[in-house]
């Protein structure tokens, strides 16, 4: 198995670091995953031995929303959500990595612009499903199930109405979604993504947010509802009782992707989002202030502080769509969808009772 043979062949990646993210990922034994967008790789970052990154690559077509715990792993393509499981035990290791990830499930769901992804509480998948304004989970006999929209959403259509850009679950369950605008128009959140972003109490439909520069990855961490502004390259949390948006850190670059670890919260930046600069965004704004250009690149910051302390830079990517940490993990791989790997790569389960069998025979 040998993960450069999925390298990105239609530009180079550069990558560069700062001094200590190795020895940070390395402290906390955590590796991060990373989607691309529609340049379709799904990117895998682990601590590796003395100092030097683990680094592997696999291509797929499009890779959008991402969420793992370090056994499992979803993340969205340009019209499925695959699900990967680790094979390899605690203490082992398959050519050299200590979590290997196979693809195992997959819902077709269509070319809907699935943003962020999560297991519910039931392990039902969800996904905020942007081309048609809602929330949605995965069916195995339906491209999917609206389990919540906006109440201004009047029609579930394929107009990309609001921009649903993601949601936060509680204990498993919807608690918050984040969207671009209050729009009941075909594409009308275009219109206003400087400043008419807002976050809504799923359970409720009221806002607790407005005013925000399309908000992103919302998640509930520390009793506080995170997220990022994606078109000001501010990380901040809101203040549910009067609806203020507190900027915590300013990451150079649209923000995507959410999680935290230790008191640190790892968002991505890219200079582009869908293809779209930052020209006539707050972003465009704020990188002047802080006197930096926009870079596609994972940030790790101490929330105590709000400093960026430290950083993965990938020059020749435009864009990273979402981030994953994967827990008790140092050098991660996965398997793609096709090729010798996944014929041959076989994990067995244990042998099942002979409640399969007839007349107390075995199943096998």
């Amino acid at each position: 198995m040998d993960g450069s043979e999925t390298a990105p062949t239609q530009r180079r990646m550069e990558i560069a670091q700062s001094r200590g993210f190795a020895a940070w990922l390395a402290e906390r034994r955590l590796s991060v995953a990373l989607t691309t967008g529609a340049f379709g790789r799904l990117v895998l970052v682990g601590p590796g031995a003395d100092g030097r990154l683990s680094l592997f690559v696999r291509g797929f077509d499009g890779a959008f929303g991402l969420c793992g715990n370090g056994q499992s792993l979803l993340m969205g393509t340009a019209f499925q959500i695959w699900r990967f499981e680790n094979t390899v035990a605690p203490g082992k290791s398959a050519a050299g990595y200590d979590k290997l990830f196979v693809p195992r499930l997959a819902h077709t769901i269509g070319d809907v612009d699935a943003g962020d992804v999560a297991f519910a509480a039931d392990g039902t998948v969800l996904f905020a499903n942007a081309l048609f304004s809602c929330i949605a989970a995965a069916s195995e006999e339906f491209s999917f199930v609206p389990v919540w929209r906006p109440p201004f959403i009047s029609r579930l259509v394929p107009e990309n109405r609001c921009a649903l850009t993601g949601f936060a679950l509680e204990d498993g369950r919807l608690r918050y979604a984040s969207m671009g605008a209050a729009s009941d128009e075909p594409r009308g959140w275009e219109r206003g993504i400087p400043g008419a972003g807002l976050v809504m109490e799923t359970a409720s439909g009221a806002p607790v947010a407005r005013g925000l520069a399309l908000p992103v990855s919302p998640r509930l961490h520390g009793g506080q509802l995170w997220l990022g502004e994606a078109a000001s390259g501010h990380l901040g949390f809101i203040h549910l009782g009067t609806g203020a948006f507190e900027e915590v850190a300013f990451c150079p670059g649209w923000l995507s992707g959410l999680a935290f670890a230790d008191g640190f919260a790892v968002v991505a930046t890219s200079v582009a989002r869908g293809g779209r600069g930052v020209g006539g965004l707050p972003l465009e704004r704020n990188l002047e202030a802080y006197g930096a250009k926009a870079q596609t690149a994972i940030c790790v910051v101490d929330v105590a502080r709000g400093d960026v302390v430290h950083w993965l830079r990938f020059d020749g990517l435009a864009e990273i769509r979402d981030v994953a940490l994967l827990a008790e993990t140092t050098h991660p791989a996965a398997l793609g969808l096709a090729g010798e790997d996944i014929r041959r790569v076989l994990s067995i389960g244990p042998e099942q009772p002979a409640q399969y069998g007839r007349d107390g025979g075995r199943a096998v």
